[in-house]
């Protein structure tokens, strides 16, 4: 028996999520899309704190990329689930809303 593949899982949480936020599932192929805008995301993410550590960008400008990372994720899932259920579901996506942003910059600066 083969072990599923990270996008399969992927796909799976973010049913269980949907199920939970929205009280229904959803087709595949809006499963498949809202997972490849989390994978764009996460990767972004990841290359933005990349830049940070070896200091490339600075703090203000890892916030303002996030930012900017963030909404458009938000703005690709609104076409998708469209935007109140969007939001129902992944809540408002900002930096403010992952960690605490005054404290990111006390820690840095």
């Amino acid at each position: 028996m083969t072990s599923p593949t990270p996008f399969v899982d992927q796909k799976a949480e973010l049913s269980s999520l949907i199920q939970a936020g929205l009280g229904h599932s959803v087709n595949d192929e809006t499963l498949s899309a809202l997972a490849k805008m989390q994978e764009r995301l996460q990767s972004r993410v990841a290359k933005l704190g990349e830049l940070l550590s070896v200091h490339e960008i600075t703090p203000t400008r890892y916030i303002q990329e996030l930012e900017s990372a963030f909404k458009e994720a938000s703005k690709f899932g609104e076409r998708i689930l469209g935007e109140k259920d969007f939001h129902a579901v992944f809540g408002e996506m900002t930096p403010n809303n992952l960690f605490d942003v005054e404290q990111f910059f006390r820690e840095e600066g």
